[in-house]
């Protein structure tokens, strides 16, 4: 069985999947732009959902994002995109290091991430578990436009720079009254 079509005297044309194509066409470093530039946690989410099957269907693919840089790539990308990031994202990113046994297709059922589920995971990726999933500069908060609201008792809290102003407006009124008096 070949899949190689001969026309004329010097054409070849031959079948192969999307992740052969993208893989001799340059690899994955012709999608990661594409993930770079997305402007809705939607687009984002497709985009790293079709990276993933490129990723876990052809074996170049796969090893260009663990040996040679990729997973850093994207993890520099995700962190870039932070204000992108929701429980989907989260849901596409596991993905690349786990899949589900027990789901029809190996992966393609029910989320991963969120409460309430009970699946068996199969880690399949340890380098993107830990490029991906497991770095901290990607989920922290504070490193995104979405920041948590500061502790009540820190000095970053709305009611401690509330009582910092009383004060020091009250400190201005006391030497403003002192040097009136003076």
């Amino acid at each position: 069985h070949v899949n190689a079509y001969a026309y004329g005297a010097d054409a070849c044309i031959t079948r192969m999947g999307i992740a052969t194509a993208v893989h001799g066409a340059g690899g994955l470093a012709s999608i990661m732009p594409l993930l770079a530039t997305a402007t809705t946690s939607e687009s984002l989410g497709k985009l790293l959902e079709v990276t993933r099957g490129l990723v876990q269907s052809h074996p170049g693919n796969l090893e260009h994002m663990q040996q040679r840089g990729g997973y850093c790539t994207l993890a520099w990308i995700l962190r870039e995109q932070q204000h992108l990031l929701d429980e989907n994202i989260l849901d596409q990113v596991f993905r690349f290091a786990i899949t589900t046994p027990d789901s029809p297709g190996g992966g393609s059922g029910a989320s991963p991430v969120g409460a309430g589920r009970r699946e068996r995971w199969l880690l399949t990726d340890m380098h993107a578990m830990q490029v991906l999933v497991l770095n901290a500069q990607i989920w922290e908060l504070h490193n995104s436009r979405r920041t948590a609201p500061p502790p009540p008792n820190s000095p970053n809290s709305p009611k401690s720079r509330a009582s910092a102003s009383a004060s020091a407006s009250a400190s201005a009124s006391a030497s403003a009254s002192a040097s009136a008096s003076a």
